[in-house]
């Protein structure tokens, strides 16, 4: 993932600094100042790394996806968001695509056959409309 190539040098300069600083018996209270540099360097790339969709953030979308009935994941590919549920019977893993189109509404691509009936995808679907209704009135 793109945080994480970003978040192991950034804590491993910070924790070689801190290394350095105890090997040569220097107190580390002259070093809070660069531990927190390093801390707000890590936190800014985290949020530039971290990808939105219709302006609901990633961590927020996880955090539908846990509450949502048989809900795996959901993957911002590009425009599209990449919805992974289990099937009923809990043995396949199944993908609704949404995407935002130039009217600013959610169109859901639920596929065909017995799963464009599914309930996971539309509960999903409601929640991050939900959400992007709450980015816009903030």
């Amino acid at each position: 993932m793109k945080i994480s190539k970003a978040i192991i040098p950034a804590a491993a300069v910070a924790t070689s600094i801190l290394g350095y600083l105890f090997i040569k018996g220097k107190p580390p209270v002259p070093s809070t100042k660069m531990v927190v540099d390093a801390v707000n360097t890590v936190s800014d790339v985290t949020q530039k790394a971290e990808g939105s969709f219709a302006g609901v953030s990633q961590s927020t979308i996880d955090d539908i996806v846990k509450n949502t009935y048989r809900g795996v994941k959901a993957v911002i590919n590009g425009d599209t968001l990449e919805y992974w549920y289990k099937s009923s019977s809990g043995k396949t893993n199944n993908m609704a695509r949404l995407v935002v189109d130039a009217g600013g509404e959610i169109k859901a691509y639920l596929g065909n056959g017995p799963y464009f009936y599914a309930n996971s995808p539309r509960s999903f679907t409601e929640k991050i409309i939900q959400a992007m209704n709450q980015v816009k009135n903030i």
